[in-house]
């Protein structure tokens, strides 16, 4: 059983290269990482060559097999419809066909392959578009596998012209052909890392002293800390599983007492709710972690995985954004001499908006202001819409109706270490 990672973009690789490094360290079960000869079951690809190279050398050459370290030299100037569709825009993306042919050599390596998981940006240029394009033709060769993206999106206050543009094509492109998102907002995280006990936390696992300021490869590492805390199997009394099965919690080591009331009321209380689930929070306790990765100087520590409505707000502000500069035919060129239309990503802002209501409308359902709502986002499992290589995709099936997106609430999915 295995599992195999894609890292897309500059973003992307750098937390590839904690993940992997992490992997080597902690030494979770080789066969679901690397093969029996040590080498990563991972595919690291970006359009300029200079973090793939810096990855393959922390690592070491003889962790990264040469044909799935992929790169070019002309970058995608930070723009999706570059990343999507290639330099010339004319539906030939050889990097993409290169990694394409890598994933599938990993692939038949495997004798069972659970899934992939796909590490990017969607503010730029490579990891939004080329990782959109590497998601619909997974999707399309692989309808039954689960496919999941850990996405990184762009600061609110906007680091590029096209960020926002490029981030509500590519969370479309996600919420279309993945089975699962975890978004990580730079903002956010970089709040959250700011904090004094976050910084000397993140401070001790790194090095002796602590940093000065912060830049984007302590938000990079401490992504890919909590990616490798979440994907990495556990190794408890029952033997190895790729996730831990919380309902052992018997033979974990722990009496099989019913959670404590006022424990659950008071998470409730702390994460919220939804009235669309009869069993909005749960909890097990376990005598051994729930994750691969063992807390760092803590007695005690907390996995948490939510998918929460908090989401709403932040794909919304990207959204507004995108829409005051699409009202104003702001940048739109660079997209149209690649290929894309002003009127495609008109109507990719259109499909994100039916997410945005689905969270505002879970939002206030649970605070009983209306019954919630539920919008035709998504087709279900492999009845998504799919389009031939180098054609753009329309959204959705709109005939089928869907429970709340599926898109995580961004950075929830942590191991507090």
């Amino acid at each position: 059983m295995s599992t195999i990672f894609v890292h897309c973009g500059q973003a992307g690789n750098e937390i590839g290269g904690v993940v992997w490094r992490l992997a080597w360290a902690e030494k979770p079960p080789r066969r679901w990482f690397f093969d029996e000869r040590g080498t990563a079951r991972a595919v690291f690809v970006d359009t300029e060559p200079k973090v793939v190279r810096g990855v393959v050398r922390s690592l070491g050459p003889e962790r990264v097999h040469p044909r799935c370290a992929l790169v070019e030299q002309s970058g995608r100037g930070n723009n999706w419809a570059m990343g999507y569709g290639g330099v010339d825009g004319g539906g030939r993306n050889g990097i993409a066909d290169a990694a394409l042919e890598a994933l599938r050599w990993q692939w038949e390596r495997c004798d069972w392959c659970t899934g992939v998981v796909l590490s990017h940006s969607i503010g730029g240029g490579t990891g939004s578009g080329l990782g959109s394009l590497l998601l619909q033709e997974l999707r399309d060769e692989h309808p039954r596998h689960y496919l999941t993206a850990a996405a990184m999106c762009p600061f609110a206050a906007g680091e590029l012209p096209l960020g926002h543009y490029n981030a509500t094509l590519a969370l479309s492109f996600l919420q279309e052909f993945a089975d699962a998102i975890i978004l990580f907002d730079n903002t956010q995280l970089l709040r959250h890392l700011t904090s004094s006990a976050a910084v000397q936390s993140h401070a001790a696992s790194h090095s002796s002293q602590q940093p000065a300021r912060l830049d984007m490869k302590h938000l990079d590492a401490y992504v890919g800390s909590g990616l490798a805390g979440l994907t990495f199997p556990t190794d408890g009394p029952l033997g190895r599983r790729p996730f831990d099965a919380a309902d052992l919690v018997i033979g974990r080591g722990v009496a099989g007492e019913p959670p404590d009331e006022r424990i659950k009321h008071r998470l409730l209380q702390l994460l919220g709710g939804s009235p669309c689930s009869p069993f909005p929070v749960d909890y097990k306790l376990s005598a051994s972690p729930a994750t691969a990765l063992p807390s760092q100087n803590a007695l005690r520590s907390l996995t948490l995985v939510s998918n929460r409505s908090s989401a709403g707000p932040q794909l919304e502000q990207i959204l507004i954004r995108a829409r005051l500069q699409l009202l104003g035919k702001a940048y739109v060129h660079h997209f149209e001499r690649h290929g894309v239309s002003t009127e495609f990503i008109a109507e990719r802002a259109e499909y994100m908006q039916t997410i945005v209501d689905e969270y505002e409308g879970c939002r206030a359902a649970f605070a009983g202001s209306q019954p919630p709502v539920v919008s035709p986002v998504r087709a279900a499992g492999a009845a998504a819409s799919l389009s031939p290589r180098g054609t753009l995709p329309s959204p959705g099936n709109p005939a089928a109706p869907l429970t709340p997106s599926n898109i995580a609430g961004a950075a929830q999915g942590f191991a507090l270490r």
